[in-house]
């Protein structure tokens, strides 16, 4: 089983950008409260478990940086330069050919997993761009969509895990019983 040696985040959340590399053995995140610890959480929990539900769910208003949308608000508010968001989770080379190529934040060639959230301007281009031009304080999140790949560029399913996960969130427990 391969195991998870390198985090690389571009607009998710409160990161413009992040690259955090993990031991073989264990891996302990500390920092103070709202430092980005559960937002690192996430963003593994949303690549390995490929669940568009979740991330619809949650909403790409609230993963999108809001960084980033103000920077591109404040700029020429063009859809060729909405920002994309995109979470990478880098592998141990495990043999799979799958899972191996260039298509990730680094450029290198490696195995891994992606999480891309990017306006569908292809599919939505007109109606993306009268959006922007009613209103300076309009953004097209509901032009955003959401896909997983592996680094070779190929699509993943949650059906074919490469790699097992369990993610315990204490807040979204219920204590009643």
């Amino acid at each position: 089983m391969p195991l998870i040696t390198r985090l690389m985040l571009q607009n998710f959340k409160k990161f413009p950008e992040l690259d955090l590399r993990f031991t073989h053995d264990r891996n302990i995140l500390v920092g103070d409260n709202e430092s980005g610890k559960s937002t690192i959480l996430l963003a593994l929990d949303l690549v390995l478990s490929d669940s568009r539900h979740r991330v619809e769910a949650l909403g790409v208003e609230s993963l999108l940086s809001q960084s980033a949308v103000r920077l591109f608000q404040e700029g020429e508010r063009r859809a060729d330069q909405l920002p994309v968001l995109t979470a990478d989770v880098f592998l141990s080379n495990g043999g799979d050919p799958d899972l191996n190529g260039r298509q990730n934040l680094a450029g290198i060639n490696a195995d891994g997993l992606r999480m891309r959230i990017a306006p569908m301007t292809e599919e939505y281009g007109q109606d993306i761009h009268n959006v922007l031009q009613q209103d300076p304080d309009n953004f097209p999140y509901e032009y955003y969509s959401v896909r997983f790949s592996t680094f070779s560029g190929g699509h993943f399913a949650s059906f074919r895990r490469y790699l097992r996960h369990l993610l315990l969130d204490s807040a979204r427990i219920d204590n009643e019983h």
